[in-house]
């Protein structure tokens, strides 16, 4: 009996190390809520996992991206380091997971406080240009009230942030060439264009380079053709001539969108037309499916009329929106400069060359509210408007002037569409809406993706923008007077523009260096 009982309780301990030993492996069995993720660089995204025990995670690339578990929630922490792809490794009782990581820069703006100008362009100068330019001023307000929108639309919060909207702008109106009915309506709307055919005859007063000797904007555009489903009988009178002709653009027909070969060609032509700031604007070919792109380059160099003196250089602390940082502080004595102040802001303008193109630098009147704050509050006709006090502001005596020395650069690729849209471009994104006849049937808008750099140091200013618009076959898409002060140690909005047709080429805010 003892013996009997001995095996019956003997077989009782064997089947529940049995049961035992099958709920265990069903615990441990390792899962991942996703299998790729994308993230931006110094931001994080978080990857639940089903797993009996913490898994062990490394990166195949620290450079890239980094990762940590949290066994509390059963989350797989993953941080963008640098720009680029990677795998994430995880491993938990005896299996192997991956998760497939691509880490873009973030659209905060990253900065350099000791940037060095290129200063190897050459300026293209027209004697004509100068009036060339005047005659394009009638456009300067729809092309600021633009940049204006935009810009408030694109900026992130407490964030660092430099755009060209004008950029945008030329890109928009290229593409306005091949729009028809609604879609070219909304286009146009939003651009605050009523006459396409004399915009397209001013705006080529635009390209022909600077209208200062000393001072170097190059402004280019190109079109890429590729496969259109269903072409335009005359897509070359409608569409590719308009962009030669009042556009000096580029265009090249028949081109492989899904290979290698076109993605470096594009970015070898950023490269050039932006004398290098600009190496890449695209990272992977946008698909066979792909029936244009329009890209625009905008460079610009200047030198200050009264450069910076480098031994007048010193480290300060900037107060940033993130706390207090040291930055090389530029710094002037008893100059003079046009200036104003009103209840909303301060405003000093600083010029390059011959005074043609200036920087405006604005910082709030109110110095417990950031600069940034102010203006967002601001409708874009009141923007414009504290913009045009410059016009009527007179040459003051600054005591102090001092701006930081700095180098900034953005990237723009998924919120421009949702920017646009807000500005009330609707059709060109919808595939059974857009109407681009003059191209071909079918045919929408399926990306926009802005990258700008600038660089501001004792000598003066560099600046440059690339904007590409991608169009795919619809069939496979989804201080007082007598002693002023201005001292930007704090955040601030600037602004490049030209004097002559009063058009903003670049606009800025720096919240933290």
């Amino acid at each position: 009996m003892k013996r009997t009982t001995s095996y019956i309780l003997i077989a009782a301990m064997l089947c529940g190390l049995c049961v035992t030993s099958g709920t265990s492996d069903a615990a441990a069995k390792l899962k991942l809520a996703k299998k790729s993720v994308t993230v931006t660089v110094k931001e994080s995204v978080k990857v639940k996992y089903t797993s009996a025990r913490k898994p062990k995670v490394t990166s195949k690339n620290k450079k890239i991206a980094t990762a940590k578990v949290k066994a509390k929630n059963k989350k797989i922490v993953i941080t963008g380091v640098k720009k680029g792809k990677t795998k994430i490794v995880v491993k938990a009782s005896g299996k192997t997971a991956y998760i497939k990581v691509t880490v873009k820069k973030n659209n905060t703006g990253t900065v350099t406080s000791d940037p060095t100008l290129t200063a190897t362009a050459k300026p293209t100068i027209d004697p004509a240009v100068k009036e060339a330019i005047k005659s394009a001023g009638s456009y300067a307000e729809s092309v600021n009230y633009f940049s204006c929108k935009t810009f408030t639309k694109l900026k992130k919060d407490d964030g660092n942030t430099f755009a060209s909207p004008f950029s945008l702008y030329m890109a928009l109106a290229m593409l306005t060439n091949g729009a028809e009915n609604n879609t070219k309506t909304e286009l146009l709307n939003a651009l605050g264009i009523s006459d396409f055919n004399d915009w397209n005859n001013k705006a080529k007063a635009l390209l022909n380079g600077s209208a200062d000797d000393s001072v170097i904007l190059n402004i280019a555009n190109a079109a890429w053709i590729g496969r259109i489903d269903i072409p335009s009988e005359n897509i070359d009178r409608d569409f590719i001539l308009p962009i030669k002709t009042y556009y000096n653009g580029e265009v090249k027909k028949n081109v492989d969108m899904a290979s290698q070969e076109f993605v470096n060609e594009v970015n070898h032509w950023a490269d050039e037309k932006t004398n290098g700031m600009i190496k890449e604007i695209l990272d992977r070919p946008p698909g066979a499916d792909t029936a244009f792109v329009l890209a625009n380059a905008v460079y610009f160099l200047g030198k200050w009329c009264a450069p910076f003196d480098t031994k007048s250089t010193y480290e300060k602390e900037f107060k940033g929106v993130k706390g207090n940082k040291k930055v090389s502080m530029m710094s002037k004595h008893s100059t003079s400069a046009k200036y104003f102040k009103d209840d909303r802001f301060a405003g000093v303008e600083l010029g390059y060359g011959d005074g043609t193109y200036v920087m405006d630098v604005l910082l709030s009147a109110d110095e417990s509210k950031t600069t940034g704050a102010v203006w967002n509050a601001l409708s874009a006709d009141e923007q414009l408007k504290e913009i045009e006090n410059f016009k009527t502001a007179g040459s003051k005596e600054i005591a102090t002037l001092e701006i930081p020395k700095f180098e900034m650069e953005s990237s723009f690729e998924d919120e421009l569409i949702a920017t646009m849209k807000n500005l009330g471009i609707n059709d060109a994104f919808d595939a059974d809406r857009a109407d681009f006849g003059k191209i071909g049937k079918r045919i929408v808008v399926d990306k926009i993706k802005q990258k700008a750099k600038v660089k501001v140091s004792e000598e003066g200013t560099e600046a440059a923008a690339v904007t590409v618009i991608v169009g795919k076959n619809a069939t496979a898409v989804r201080p007082t007077e007598n002693k002023i002060e201005f001292i930007a140690d704090r955040p601030f909005i600037f602004i490049i523009r030209d004097t002559l047709s009063g058009m903003i080429l670049f606009i800025g805010e720096v919240n933290d260096l």
